[in-house]
């Protein structure tokens, strides 16, 4: 025996097994699975989700002229003169294109209608191509 090891206890062996527990080793395991989920997912999503869609035919759009644009008559709102707008569908501009006959705005528009209440639905309907 050894001078220096006098008054000193004995270490005591470890009953426990070296290396890791069982639990320690599911542990492992079901977390590496969980990290392949996680990564295959993220992929998957990035990949699949956010990719354009394929553009399908539009039939309507097909037999539709290629001007997209048109004209609305508006009377003024105080009764006196009437102004021709014109919009483009594709954009959804309104531009102003000058004075107008109210006899043609009187032929194409139905039956009386103020002009407060043209301004509103041209309002409406301008409101119907912003973005």
């Amino acid at each position: 025996m050894d001078i220096g090891q006098l008054g000193k206890p004995k270490p005591k062996k470890s009953s426990r097994p070296k290396g890791l527990t069982l639990t320690q080793q599911v542990g492992i395991v079901l977390g590496s699975g969980a990290l392949v989920a996680a990564t295959i997912g993220t992929y998957l999503v990035v990949t699949h989700v956010n990719a354009p869609a394929a553009a399908l035919p539009n039939v309507a759009s097909a037999a539709m002229p290629r001007d997209h644009s048109g004209a609305i008559i508006v009377r003024a709102a105080d009764g006196n003169g009437c102004r021709r707008m014109k919009f483009n569908n594709a954009t959804g501009t309104i531009s102003d294109d000058g004075p107008a006959s109210c006899e043609e705005a009187d032929a194409a528009s139905p039956p009386a209608a103020s002009g407060a209440a043209n301004t509103e639905r041209f309002g409406a309907i301008a409101n119907g191509f912003r973005r």
